[in-house]
């Protein structure tokens, strides 16, 4: 089998391969995008990338020739955080206007263990579902989008400072004792 790059287009937060796999003298082509998971500064996804990740995924050509893989590092955190986000969209803009988020987390998990392992991560779906909405009808719920935003930014932030002192904390407790003259 071989594996030929035909085409690489690199954005600043997606690169998409178009690689064309020769198993046995028989060609078929892979359309393969690759979303960056950090920044330069290292910071995560924002939510407006992945919804824009999504829909460049969704109007790919793809949808009339195949299935889609979604994975990350560990197949479980970012990957599932996409994969629910999705599902949850599709959901809610194909009549199914009521969405159980916690019935569909745990089906999500059901069949991909261990998948959102962090409250963090579940609030990225809330806001993100959240972020489209907004978008999509930007007159709309704007009181309780904009008081959701507010108490997420508050948690996440706060989330942050108890990791940085967690970590403090844990440096703290490795450093060696001063040498005492008695």
């Amino acid at each position: 089998m071989f594996v030929n790059t035909k085409k690489m287009d690199e954005e600043t937060k997606f690169v998409v391969y178009t690689l064309e796999v020769l198993p046995d003298g028989c060609s078929n082509s892979l359309l393969l995008k690759l979303i960056k998971a950090k920044n330069e500064t290292g910071k995560s996804p924002s939510t407006t990338m992945i919804l824009r990740m999504l829909r460049i995924v969704g109007s790919s050509e793809r949808v009339a020739s195949g299935p889609v893989v979604v994975h990350c590092v560990s197949g479980v955190g970012r990957a599932g955080t996409v994969i629910l986000i999705d599902v949850i969209l599709q959901r809610l803009f194909t009549n199914q206007l009521q969405v159980d988020l916690v019935q569909m987390f745990r089906h999500l998990r059901n069949q991909r263990a261990s998948c959102l392992q962090r409250e963090a991560q579940f609030l990225f779906v809330v806001a993100s579902v959240v972020d489209y909405i907004g978008t999509r009808y930007p007159g709309r719920y704007r009181e309780k989008r904009d008081k959701f935003k507010e108490e997420y930014r508050n948690t996440i932030s706060g989330t942050a400072e108890k990791k940085e002192g967690e970590v403090k904390q844990a440096e703290k407790a490795e450093k060696p004792a001063p040498n005492v003259k008695a």
